[in-house]
């Protein structure tokens, strides 16, 4: 098993860690890293590329000239893709570019991703995260004192489930090759679903709340983000991706973006204050 160093926020040694050879150990599959990469960047493209086709655009629909006898081509509605300002022939349309490949791909991308990181020398361990102030400044001085302010390596914790197994819980080959860092809880959890019927309808029968996420958050860390957010105690978290959906916009169509929605159920006695007398 490799062994590493765990350092804290300036760098300094404070003890070592030993990683799994089942995650950090396994063989570097380029060509499957290629296959998961091009798949996760596929699905975080918007896909809202749109023409207007011949029944959208502005035009009369009569004949333009009679069907024989002018000695020119036969035309009908100005509308037609061959004239200027017509409707666009097998235009692209409003569409979801994403798949998702099958699990053992993913985990087996994963796994060679940080296999690589591991060869290369670019992955630091950090013992924990804590700052002081939540500010931009702060945090840019932290990653300068790890020198990772280029963005080349990954940041995890010692307990955190990608060091001593493969779970799958949510890291993605993109994040460990892009060197991904862990994200702040106030990163993870977006904004609380406070007034809406279902959400009232869930805290008043099963102590559950509903909060948008970030949508590379896993289960463990949006638990881990809400407990030092608001300091309660979380039974189980479940979440939900929440496709998006076309809506008319001005003339045409386009789709809203995805977006993922946690409900998470408080274990008994424990309340969230800034739900309570929301209606």
């Amino acid at each position: 098993m490799a062994k590493v160093n765990v350092y804290n926020l300036k760098r300094e040694s404070v003890g070592s860690i030993e990683l799994s050879d089942a995650v950090f150990g396994a063989e570097v599959n380029e060509p499957l890293i290629y296959d998961v990469l091009k798949a996760q960047l596929a699905t975080h493209r918007s896909g809202s590329a749109k023409t207007k086709d011949r029944p959208e655009v502005a035009g009369s629909s009569r004949k333009l000239l009679k069907q024989k006898g002018s000695g020119g081509a036969r035309h009908g509605s100005i509308t037609s893709g061959t004239y200027v300002g017509g409707g666009q022939t097998h235009g692209p349309r409003p569409r979801d570019y994403g798949y998702r490949p099958p699990r053992k791909m993913r985990m087996g991308a994963l796994r060679s991703a940080l296999s690589l990181k591991l060869k290369e020398g670019n992955l630091t361990v950090v013992d924990k995260i804590e700052l002081s102030e939540i500010k931009t400044r702060a945090f840019a001085g932290v990653l300068k004192a790890l020198q990772v302010d280029r963005g080349r390596q990954s940041l995890r914790r010692p307990s955190s489930p990608a060091l001593g197994r493969d779970q799958g819980s949510g890291r993605c080959a993109y994040d460990a090759l892009s060197g991904g860092l862990i994200m702040l809880p106030e990163q993870i959890i977006k904004r609380p679903l406070v007034l809406t019927e279902k959400g009232n309808n869930l805290r008043e029968t099963e102590n559950q709340y509903l909060f948008e996420v970030d949508i590379k958050a896993n289960k463990v860390e949006i638990r881990r983000a809400i407990q030092k957010l608001f300091n309660v105690k979380v039974d189980k978290v479940h979440t939900l991706i929440m496709p998006g959906k076309h809506r008319r916009m001005g003339r045409g169509y386009a789709r809203t973006q995805t977006w993922k929605k946690a409900i998470v159920s408080l274990k008994e006695g424990e309340t969230i204050e800034m739900f309570e007398g929301a209606s």
